[in-house]
């Protein structure tokens, strides 16, 4: 028989471990709430409110990646670069093998006119998960831009192979390219 005292004791320190698990558990499912209220925000064109919940979402639950992961989409719509980096890298710490941060951040460098850089991040996505058809054309546009014809063609015939509506005229204007070289 435990004694009293050392009874209560147990008792306290096994509700206040139950406590800890539910509030932990709570703020994962309280944050994605707080996701799914603001994805519909952000369909209405509530953008502001949108942020709010997103911001919300993060503070109940700081590795939920998927807070940061819309909050930095949003960011990047708004033009706000910096911040949407910053958000990928967070997601990067957190989850080093997902692919979509890497190709967020492609997105901002090629719209820097950084392409070395976006094919990079567009590589590493790929490393990820090669079936991720975007990072494929994306990066393929990158060589195109830089005029190494050759990689983007193969970028832009894997991506059409796993289903990207890559246009036939954009294949051909890149074989031409690449015939020329």
């Amino acid at each position: 028989m435990i004694p009293t005292n050392k009874f209560l004791k147990l008792t306290g320190i096994l509700l206040l471990l139950g406590g800890v698990v539910l509030a932990s558990g709570c703020g994962q499912v309280a944050s994605e709430k707080a996701l799914e209220d603001g994805a519909v925000l952000e369909k209405n064109g509530k953008l502001a409110a949108a942020m709010a919940e997103y911001n919300r979402a993060a503070e109940l639950s700081p590795d939920n990646t998927n807070a940061y992961y819309y909050r930095a989409m949003l960011y990047q719509k708004q033009g706000n670069l910096d911040a949407a980096l910053a958000d990928y890298n967070k997601i990067i710490e957190l989850k080093p093998d997902y692919s979509d941060p890497y190709y967020g951040r492609g997105t901002i460098y090629d719209s820097k006119g950084q392409r070395d850089k976006a094919i990079a991040e567009y590589t590493k996505a790929l490393e990820n998960n090669v079936n991720n058809t975007l990072a494929y054309f994306k990066r393929a546009k990158a060589y195109e831009a830089k005029g190494e014809y050759r990689k983007a063609l193969e970028d832009a015939q894997k991506a059409k192979v796993l289903g990207a509506a890559v246009k036939d005229d954009f294949l051909r204007q890149l074989e031409a390219g690449a015939a020329g070289r």
